[in-house]
């Protein structure tokens, strides 16, 4: 009753028209007896919630994989746990990678990626990554220091072209997607 009054007086002195706010505000401020409107929201949110399909690898292949339920946070950290390697990719196995783990450096596809030679945005760390894995499947991509060089670059194509990749020597999602779980 207040708000209509307010209302009413901010008409004659101010010209506002508040009226068929007030009644719609008394009407809606009354929560629903049953919270069913409440009940159906979380249970839409849940089930739009995305999980993953996770597989960690050691530095030689052996692998594993987990039949639990990952979310994208939990499947990097399930990675790190059980290897030194691995890949996260929606839905099952076959879906989309959405991420890698090198040497337990987590590599999230939503965010830049990309290392190539000379290429200013480079991640030092993703790089490392990158130098020992390509090291560790017996390439040799010069000293594991975060540098992308001819060294690296030379490492790179050479595994590119013994995987069947394109052979540019640059590390995209492909490349980071067969370097999380090769062999050598």
């Amino acid at each position: 009753m207040g708000k209509i009054i307010t209302c009413l007086v901010s008409l004659v002195f101010a010209g506002s028209i508040c009226i068929g706010q007030a009644f719609a505000e008394e009407a809606l401020d009354l929560p629903p007896k049953d919270y069913s409107d409440q009940k159906q929201a979380t249970v839409s949110q849940l089930s739009s919630t995305a999980y993953y399909y996770v597989r960690a690898f050691s530095c030689n292949g052996r692998s594993s994989w987990t039949k639990e339920i990952q979310t994208e946070s939990s499947g990097f950290t399930w990675i790190v746990g059980q290897g030194w390697k691995g890949y996260i990719q929606t839905g099952s196995s076959g879906g989309r990678t959405i991420g890698v783990v090198l040497n337990n450096t987590k590599i999230n596809f939503d965010f830049p990626y990309l290392t190539k030679k000379g290429y200013s945005g480079n991640n030092r760390t993703y790089v490392k990554g990158i130098q020992s894995a390509l090291s560790c499947l017996g390439y040799e991509p010069g000293a594991i220091d975060g540098i992308f060089g001819t060294k690296t670059e030379a490492a790179v194509k050479a595994f590119q072209n013994r995987k069947g990749l394109k052979v540019d020597g640059i590390v995209g999602k492909q490349t980071y997607h067969y370097l999380s779980f090769a062999t050598g």
